[in-house]
């Protein structure tokens, strides 16, 4: 669950300063966590119905650069998350957008420019 938190957050960060490779990376990586859930804890596949959903909006979100796009279905995502957890009976497992400042000070989010 750590990795889709963490991968979340970058994700988040990636798209609000515009690197839209890392953000599609990261997008990768929540959806590994995704299956990496669906592995190791008992619930009904039906709990996770609809991330796949979800990413697939958040993937056409990166491909067309679409900032309000993303973050409404950021936020599908955000619900979903909570959602599941209240399933599988955590539901003080709530998470949201990150808040600034970056948790991640040591990373670069931004894209690369060229010199």
């Amino acid at each position: 669950m750590t990795k889709i938190e963490l991968s979340r957050s970058k994700l988040w960060y990636s798209v609000k300063l515009r690197n839209w490779t890392l953000a599609g990376y990261q997008l990768g990586q929540v959806k590994a966590g995704f299956k990496d859930v669906m592995r190791f804890y008992p619930m009904s596949p039906s709990d996770l119905a609809n991330t796949d959903k979800i990413a697939a909006v958040i993937e056409k979100s990166i491909k067309a650069k679409d900032d309000k796009r993303f973050e409404e279905s950021f936020a599908e995502m955000t619900t979903e998350c909570n959602n599941c957890h209240k399933a599988a009976g955590r539901p003080f497992l709530q998470v949201g957008a990150p808040k600034v400042p970056n948790p991640y000070g040591d990373k670069m989010f931004e894209p690369e420019t060229p010199r």
